[in-house]
């Protein structure tokens, strides 16, 4: 699929539900102020794509990315990494990027907030390759936190 091919929607709401997501904390029991993994996992129906985190691209596709929640202040303790992500080139663009298909894993470090809560939202895009529609990935997080 060539990327310039590709019909962007705007409407960050409008997440496809092609994507089936859930996440966890590891270790689940992690205390206040201590360093844990946020291990997020993705389903996706077949044809579509997802965006991975190990690239940047100043136009065409959107890598995903945690943002801060303001409610929430959580640390994040390096990047985000993608495992095991697929890798292509873009000859038109002069990019090479990364992306899932079937299944996604993101993993992030983070000190957990005194509260125990983690949140955050992920932002990236997914694509479905056989129309090429993309679309804007918002997907708030949240894991509350063991009292």
């Amino acid at each position: 699929m060539s990327l310039f091919a590709a019909r962007l929607s705007f409407a960050e709401d409008d997440a496809p539900q092609a994507l089936r997501w859930s996440w966890r904390l590891e270790p689940a029991d992690a205390a206040p102020g201590t360093d844990a993994e946020l291990v997020i996992l993705a389903t996706l129906a077949p044809d579509w794509v997802l965006y991975s985190s190990d690239f940047t691209a100043p136009i065409g596709p959107r890598p995903a990315r945690l943002v801060a929640v303001a409610s929430s202040p959580l640390d994040f303790l390096g990047p985000l990494r993608s495992i095991d992500a697929k890798r292509k080139r873009d000859a038109s663009l002069d990019l090479e990027y990364g992306y899932f298909s079937e299944r996604a894993e993101l993993r992030q470090r983070v000190r957990v907030p005194a509260d125990g809560n983690v949140a955050t939202t992920l932002r990236g895009q997914a694509c479905h390759e056989a129309d090429g529609t993309c679309h804007l990935i918002r997907q708030d997080i949240s894991i509350a936190g063991n009292r």
